[in-house]
């Protein structure tokens, strides 16, 4: 374990120092699994005499929709110079392997700048989404006034921007409010490399034995930057600034989106109404697709972005799966009740053993296969290339107020909670609370699963992670539920809840409304007590669209924690009821489902995961990989920790 660690107990949260985390008198600071630098590159008195640094060649396989931008200590000769995938401007080289045409990725030049948009970005003196439109408007910005002034016209978006002054030899780097469209870098001993993709890196840096075992245990990476050694992600808001001249790198703090004190919060239902309408209109008003497509379910924020986008009539798809048999008879009543058409494809999982060599280019965020219904949309979507998607991203956090705020395991004995009378407001509670929140969060697997391999020094090292977390973000609320939302957004938000948008950003122009800087400012600053328990999303049926507010929704059981918070909220007899009849009901596990399907007809868990690790050039940890195996064998293990060993070993494929 690198020095500098700290056991549990060591820990106030007033200090300037947290574990791996240090906090410098002029701001700047690193995380754990961020490992921050400052300075300059190293400097030699003479260029040296190369084409490309060893370290450059073993990155010019750039995955396919992938890009690799590099600042090095000298100028990059011209003969590397190939557009449209090579660009070379003085020391900075781009490798792209988008298309000229792809929807994600957008490189502009003029006399005095060089633009690059990785995602979607439109100002607020935009008339519409066109990614390329948008792309040109702020590169004009830039030039006419300047770089801060026309990124304080940003009106939304995913995105990442570079931003190179020929003049001026400096690059700006910076990305959106959530920091939801990855952004990995890599400073070696000559150069400085971003890309979108941190597996890019895997020739040239180890595995993290944390960041794998954090994989194994949550399905995605809440707390690691990357899965590699000293690969580190790009945080909300943070900008990285280079001087070109000496190559002099500054990294700024991490933004925090803030709330407002209690006593200036929206507490009038009406008004708060009024100004999420005006937000939603004002975003749609600029959504102009002919050929748009969403997909449709049983979920509030589906019926949402559908009764706003009815009008462009989109194509409207449904991804049917076995347990979704109440999505789908609230689509069919929606169907019926406009009289619309929807498309509806089925998930067949003899596509799934395919597509896992496909992972590591399509999902830029990993995450497991159990969130199977995020590859299938992406499947469906990119088969059918729609010239522009309406997506749900973050929806759960900006619109369903506290539904993430809940814990692994039901509350036990009787509920001080019910129902539509959920705590609002409440005092900000101990460090260790929020702690243990973030380490038990909802998609983290048991005890049972996780032994002898959530070894004592790698769960101090994910402790301390959390601490980092909850360091950054002290200062983003006043109250409990304001601490926990924005924990959720920080770890779940821009890690898991992001992932389909950022995979689908590849294939085609992908928007959402809740990636909108005003919607968003909106309804934080409404009282939590008109947000908690989905009574924003119900009084706005009632209101606006009446036709919609008595149709059922599933959005509570979207969450891996679902039936737990359902029987944390309901009286002690009526949970017993509940679990009793889960019980008895036993329903297919769709999980192990899946698992068996992969292993195939000889089920032979551990001969199929030893063969398959033996097709992989990156060693996991040995003893990470002989505990799985281990556990290969017995029947009580949650077939997640095999699902995410085999996503896992699809990534390093």
């Amino acid at each position: 374990m690198p020095s500098g660690y700290v056991s549990p107990d060591d820990f106030i949260l007033e200090t300037k120092t947290l574990g791996d985390m240090q906090i410098t008198p002029s701001g700047d600071f690193f995380l754990p699994g961020n490992h921050w630098f400052k300075g300059r590159l190293n400097q030699t008195s003479h260029p040296p005499r190369r084409m490309l640094s060893a370290v450059q060649k073993r990155l010019q396989n750039v995955p396919p929709d992938n890009f690799i931008v590099s600042i090095a200590r000298f100028p990059y000769p011209q003969s590397c110079h190939q557009p449209p995938h090579h660009y070379v401007f003085e020391n900075v080289m781009v490798q792209s392997n988008h298309q000229k045409d792809s929807p994600s990725w957008k490189m502009l030049e003029n006399p005095y700048f060089i633009l690059i948009v990785d995602g979607y970005v439109y100002l607020r003196s935009s008339t519409n989404l066109d990614i390329e439109a948008n792309a040109q408007l702020l590169l004009q910005r830039i030039t006419v006034t300047s770089v801060e002034k026309a990124l304080e016209e940003i009106a939304g978006g995913v995105y990442n921007i570079f931003i190179v002054d020929k003049k001026k030899k400096k690059m700006i780097i910076v990305g959106d409010q959530w920091g939801s469209m990855p952004l990995y870098y890599l400073k070696t001993e000559e150069e400085f490399h971003f890309s979108g993709n941190q597996f890019v890196f895997r020739k040239i840096s180890p595995l993290f034995d944390a960041a794998v075992v954090e994989f194994l245990r949550y399905g995605f990476l809440p707390f690691s930057a990357s899965l590699f050694m000293n690969v580190d992600r790009l945080l909300p808001g943070q900008r990285i600034e280079v001087d070109l001249d000496n190559n002099h790198i500054r990294m700024t703090s991490p933004q925090v989106l803030e709330f407002k004190p209690l006593n200036h919060r929206i507490k009038d239902p009406k008004r708060a109404l009024e100004q999420l309408h005006q937000a939603l209109e004002n975003f749609f008003r600029r959504l102009k697709d002919e050929d748009l497509m969403l997909e449709l379910d049983g979920s509030l924020d589906s019926r949402l972005l559908y009764v706003w986008s009815k009008k462009s009539s989109p194509r409207i798809i449904f991804l049917d799966f076995p347990h979704l048999s109440m999505d789908k008879k609230i689509v069919q009543k929606i169907s019926k009740m406009d009289g619309v058409d929807y498309h509806s494809f089925t998930f067949h999982q003899e596509f799934i053993r395919n597509y896992l060599q496909h992972l590591t280019s399509s999902f830029r965020l990993m995450h497991s296969l159990e969130f199977v219904k995020d590859i299938h949309l992406h499947q469906v979507v990119c088969g059918l290339m729609p010239s522009a998607f309406i997506a749900p991203f973050m929806q759960h956090s900006v619109m369903g107020g506290l539904l993430q705020s809940n814990t692994q395991q039901p509350v036990a004995g009787p509920s001080s909670v019910r129902v539509h009378e959920i705590e609002t407001n409440s005092p900000i509670r101990g460090i260790l609370h929020y702690q243990s929140m973030l380490f038990n969060l909802p998609q983290a697997l048991g005890i049972r699963e996780m032994e002898g391999i959530l070894l004592p020094d790698i769960e101090v090292w994910i402790l301390n992670a959390c601490r980092g977390i909850l360091e950054v973000n002290r200062v983003a609320g006043h109250v409990h539920e304001d601490f926990i939302e924005t924990l959720n957004n920080y770890t779940q938000g821009r890690n898991l809840w992001s992932a389909s948008l950022v995979a689908l950003a590849n294939c085609t122009s992908c928007f959402s409304p809740f990636a909108d800087y005003d919607l968003i400012r909106n309804i934080f600053d409404i009282d939590k007590l008109l947000r908690s328990d989905f009574r924003l999303y119900r009084d706005y049926w009632k209101t606006y669209f009446p036709e919609y507010a008595s149709l059922p929704n599933t959005t509570f059981r979207e969450t891996q924690s679902d039936f737990g918070f359902k029987l944390a909220h309901v009286p002690y007899k009526a949970r017993s009821l509940m679990e009793k009849f889960q019980k008895k009901k036993s329903p297919e596990n769709p999980n192990a489902t899946l698992l068996s399907f992969l292993v195939g007809e000889n089920n032979d868990l551990e001969g199929f995961l030893t063969e398959y690790a033996s097709e992989i050039e990156s060693s996991i940890p040995a003893f990470i990989f002989q505990n799985v195996l281990q556990k290969t064998h017995d029947p009580q293990i949650d077939p997640r920790l095999f699902l995410r060993m085999v996503s896992l070993l699809a990534y390093l494929s």
